[in-house]
């Protein structure tokens, strides 16, 4: 195939993304300093694992081009984005706006999918815990028909052990979700990388974690999000299962409350809360939850938190691992990030994130509406266990059937 592309070798892809580091030129700025034409240099190059976000790529012609891997958190693109015959595969936060080819499709279910899902092929990741600063390894694999997703804890004394990701399985809430068994803590935060699991749409897996701590990454859940991209989703043989919540379930814990409603069109998520520090303020936001809208609105929000509650955090023993880097922090006067924020409400849509992952914790995904208001972790728990108590507010429904049971045949 003819081209009057510059082509740029996988040591110009890395030096650039290395200048990006270093001096958080956007990927147009440097395409701008390096003098290539976005209309006639960027068609049929390697672009693998480049990170767009903050740039404008309206009216680049990428015809042709390897963009696996990339990143478009952040990034301006519209139809004018030329994108023909260009290689998407484990691109992340990209949403095609009405494109014939759909990136996201492609590589994924979309929650309302029929079929229960598995990963690929193993895939890892490593990083530290926001709360112990310790390192850890993190591998989801694939896993059976049914099997939900289960967490194994290896590099303990005497082996490993695990732990199924359901609501019976929290241990504690304070500042992260915490899973254990009779023994013990097994895994902490555990929100994160629930939430990219059931964003995306993956029914079935294992996530095996030598570590007390699930790794904070960049505070998100986009690295999971990519590690899940990087090798895709296999559809099984049997129909997914879904919980309908049946009637309204409320809790209030002191001045904050939710409620989970029928909600027949899938599953809508609303925060609200207001802070009094001025820079976070009050923010509310709400999303229908489907892998396109996931990718797009939630799932690089970072958590976040504000600086004159570091010291007590330390004394407790929690955020030895947080920085700039993972955690979005405000004083008194704004934020201190020199990178900014993505979003204007990053914090309510790190909320829904958070709600996301501790509702992953139902065990299937849900058919219901939820709202809360100036929640948290211990919030979503209670909610979660208050649904799960109540035999008449829920149903077990296979997708494209009808009802199949009750809580009593959850794994």
């Amino acid at each position: 195939m003819e081209s009057s592309a510059v082509l740029l070798s996988p040591e110009d892809i890395d030096a650039m993304n290395r200048v990006r580091l270093s001096e958080s030129d956007t990927f147009s700025e440097l395409v701008s300093l390096a003098s290539l034409d976005p209309v006639r240099d960027l068609r049929f190059v390697n672009l693998s694992d480049v990170d767009f976000g903050g740039s404008d790529l309206r009216g680049f012609d990428f015809t042709g081009a390897n963009l696996t891997r990339t990143n478009w958190f952040g990034a301006v693109y519209d139809e004018s984005t030329n994108l023909a015959g260009a290689n998407l595969d484990g691109a992340i936060g990209f949403v095609p706006s009405g494109r014939s080819r759909t990136a996201i499709d492609a590589r994924t279910q979309l929650t309302s999918g029929i079929y229960q899902t598995t990963i690929r092929a193993p895939a890892t990741l490593e990083g530290v815990g926001v709360h112990s600063g310790l390192p850890a390894s993190l591998t989801i694999e694939p896993a059976g028909v049914d099997q939900g997703i289960v967490f194994v804890r290896t590099g303990l004394d005497g082996g490993s052990r695990q732990v199924q990701a359901v609501a019976s399985s929290v241990v504690a809430t304070d500042f992260a979700t915490v899973l254990g068994d009779g023994e013990g803590p097994l895994v902490s935060t555990a929100e994160h990388v629930l939430a990219a699991v059931r964003g995306v749409g993956l029914d079935n897996a294992i996530i095996r974690i030598d570590g007390p701590e699930v790794p904070i990454m960049d505070g998100s859940a986009a690295a999971f999000v990519s590690l899940i991209d990087r090798v895709g989703l296999s559809t099984q043989s049997a129909a997914r299962r879904l919980i309908k919540v049946l009637k309204p379930i409320r809790v209030e814990i002191g001045d904050s409350f939710g409620e989970l409603r029928p909600y027949s069109q899938g599953f809508r998520v609303e925060v609200e809360f207001d802070f009094s520090n001025p820079a976070i303020g009050h923010q509310r936001y709400v999303v229908d939850v489907t892998p396109e809208s996931f990718r797009l609105e939630i799932a690089s929000a970072r958590t976040f938190g504000l600086m004159e509650d570091v010291s007590r955090l330390w004394a407790a023993g929690f955020a030895l691992g947080a920085s700039f880097e993972n955690t979005i922090v405000f004083n008194d006067t704004g934020l201190l990030n020199r990178d900014g924020l993505r979003y204007a409400d990053e914090c309510a849509r790190h909320k829904v994130l958070d709600v996301l992952g501790d509702f992953a914790l139902a065990g299937l995904p849900l058919i219901a509406s939820i709202k809360t208001v100036r929640g948290g972790h211990k919030l979503n728990t209670a909610i979660l266990t208050a649904l799960l108590a109540d035999n008449t507010a829920w149903v077990i429904v296979e997708a494209g059937a009808g009802t199949i049971g009750k809580a009593g045949q959850l794994a």
